[in-house]
């Protein structure tokens, strides 16, 4: 007769059944999420405009990619985003405070004569 192997059960629920977290050492083996940010910065409309116009500015090459630390340009992304914040913009007409619809356009007005200049020197 043939011999049967063995097998190995590993229990990777994040809870117990009696409902309580299991708690994971730092580093542990067999972990292959990234360390998390230990604070992140309040999620709010503002925090969202300038997030979006970073990623303009990335692509338009006015400031190095945070993840690579380089300048690449890219017109067609910075262009994409630069839209995303003209339809954000077009939809939130009227809901937004005063300082929230100041900040949306300036950050727009601004990136539209950055994609213009950077259209031209292409």
């Amino acid at each position: 007769m043939t011999e049967e192997r063995g097998f190995t059960v590993r229990d990777r629920r994040k809870v117990r059944p009696d409902g309580e977290g299991v708690r994971e050492e730092p580093g542990a083996a067999g972990s292959s999420e990234p360390p998390r940010p230990t604070s992140l910065p309040p999620v709010d409309f503002t925090g969202f405009v300038v997030g979006l116009a970073q990623m303009a500015l990335v692509h338009l090459g006015e400031v190095p990619d945070p993840s690579t630390g380089g300048v690449q340009r890219d017109l067609e992304q910075a262009r994409h985003t630069i839209d995303i914040l003209d339809l954000l913009r077009e939809k939130t007409r009227g809901n937004l405070t005063a300082d929230e619809d100041r900040l949306l356009e300036t950050v727009t007005a601004d990136l539209k004569w950055k994609f213009v200049r950077a259209n031209r020197g292409a």
